[in-house]
């Protein structure tokens, strides 16, 4: 296993690690936070910790921040290594990438008819409509959206 492989095992099983001892949680993902934290296989903790991520979404007693830091690791997991997807038995985890968005990147160069007013601020419609247009607005850019993980059931 690589340098980096290692660093990615390391950060995951420290993601999932106050988890295994925290009483407030079930039992199933107690146990699922161990399988992630004993494995020293880089692809099979991410599979316990898509496991773990599955389980967190159907516990009503994780908190929303838990769930969050979790999905982000497992996306941090997946972005770094390349896979595209992990198949587990009931499901199927995967990386998506938001929708592209519009980003002012200066303000001042936006020419007027594109500036509503009060107070001044860009109209993200028009530009928006502009770009749709392959007609680029000054002081605005296309991006893409930010990648968000996908959870979705496998049909058997």
């Amino acid at each position: 296993m690589s340098r980096a492989d290692n660093e990615l095992l390391t950060r995951i099983r420290d993601i999932v690690r106050p988890l295994i001892m925290d009483a407030r949680l079930p039992e199933d993902m107690q146990a699922a936070a161990a399988k992630v934290s004993g494995t020293t296989d880089l692809l099979a903790a991410m599979k316990a910790l898509a496991d773990l991520v599955v389980v967190a979404d159907d516990t009503h007693k994780t908190t929303d921040s838990a769930k969050k830091s979790l999905r982000a690791m497992l996306l941090t997991a997946l972005t770094e290594t390349g896979a595209p997807a992990l198949r587990l038995t009931h499901h199927t985890i995967s990386t998506s990438n938001g929708q592209r968005s519009i980003a002012v990147t200066d303000l001042a160069a936006i020419p007027d008819e594109f500036m509503v007013q009060p107070p001044k601020v860009p109209d993200m419609d028009a530009i928006k409509a502009r770009w749709k247009a392959n007609n680029p607005v000054p002081g605005t850019d296309r991006r893409n959206g930010s990648p968000y993980l996908t959870v979705s059931a496998r049909s058997e």
